[in-house]
C-alpha cells in the first residue's frame, strides 16, 4: 500500500498491527489493506477523471495544463494506471 495513504488511513482512525492497517471491533480487530487501498485508488481516479472532465476542450484531447495535473496527483500517489490510454492527441 501507498505510504501516503496509509498515513491518511491512520489519520482517519485505522490502526498498524504487523505492516497491516487494521480497524479495531467490538470483540475482533478486521484487516482492510486491500479495500481500504482500492477504496483509495477509486477515489484518485475520480480525482483525475474530474480534472479531465473539467477541460473545455473535445473530451479526444487534454491540454497541457489538464494533463500535468493529473500528472502531479499520479505521481503524488504513485498511481501506476494510464488515465489517457483512451484520450489520444
Amino acid at each position: 500500500m501507498n505510504k501516503f495513504i496509509k498515513e491518511l488511513a491512520k489519520e482517519a482512525g485505522f490502526d498498524e498491527y504487523d505492516g497491516s492497517l487494521i480497524k479495531e471491533g467490538r470483540d475482533c480487530e478486521v484487516y482492510v489493506d486491500n479495500e481500504l487501498e482500492k477504496f483509495a485508488e477509486l477515489i484518485i481516479e475520480m480525482c483525475m477523471e474530474i480534472v479531465i472532465n473539467s477541460d473545455p476542450s473535445p473530451k479526444m484531447v487534454v491540454h497541457e495544463p489538464y494533463r500535468t495535473i493529473v500528472e502531479n496527483i499520479k505521481d503524488y500517489f504513485w498511481y501506476e494506471e494510464d488515465i489517457f490510454e483512451d484520450k489520444e492527441e
